[in-house]
């Protein structure tokens, strides 16, 4: 199988972690491939040129991270990213996770477009919902656990840190400060740190 993903992507991210949680990364065939360079390589497997994306042995695209999670996790047979067979806890807190990290994309784009064509509206807009994602995953989050929504929200937490650290640092958020400080142990997620 083939990912493509971009070094600072959360949503690549959490693939990669996922893929090695459930014995999967070294299966994985990893390709840089930042969307805003329009890879070919990419196109090919993915007309929106979206990441991340996952080519399956029989050269099937699939994308989403979503999918991509719920697709590894099935196909290893490991379900201990889940609370129960459903995980349904888990993948709701996913998806508030992936939300706060579209959100916190959205407004990177909209922040390095040259000044004079920024919407001030849209940038106060949206770090509006970046603080509001980011102090309704700290109500959710257990610190502590370490599942498919606690991998999500570390995906979101430091790419915002790493994208908007001035924002990020006027949020009294300590679940996921100690959620940060639980997982900088494990390896694969110093490997996979955004950049």
């Amino acid at each position: 199988m083939k990912l493509f993903y971009a070094p600072a992507s959360p949503f690549a991210r959490k693939c990669r972690i996922v893929a090695f949680e459930t014995g999967l990364s070294d299966k994985l065939e990893l390709v840089n491939a930042p969307p805003s360079e329009n890879p070919p390589e990419l196109i090919a497997v993915n007309p929106i040129v979206q990441i991340p994306t996952l080519i399956l042995e029989d050269g099937r695209s699939v994308i989403g991270s979503d999918m991509i999670c719920s697709y590894l996790i099935a196909m290893s047979g490991n379900k201990s990213l889940y609370s129960d067979d459903l995980g349904l806890e888990e993948r709701r807190l996913e998806v508030f996770a992936d939300g706060a990290s579209e959100v916190a994309v959205k407004l990177r784009y909209e922040l390095i477009r040259p000044i004079e064509k920024q919407f001030t509206d849209n940038i106060t807009r949206l770090q509006n919902h970046v603080k509001r994602a980011l102090e309704f995953l700290d109500s959710e989050v257990n610190p502590d656990a370490y599942n498919l929504g606690t991998i999500a929200t570390l995906c979101a937490i430091d790419y915002n840190d790493l994208r908007h650290p001035d924002l990020t640092a006027t949020i009294n958020i300590p679940n996921l400060r100690s959620l940060q400080k639980n997982m900088a142990a494990k390896e694969i997620v110093k490997t996979t740190a955004p950049q």
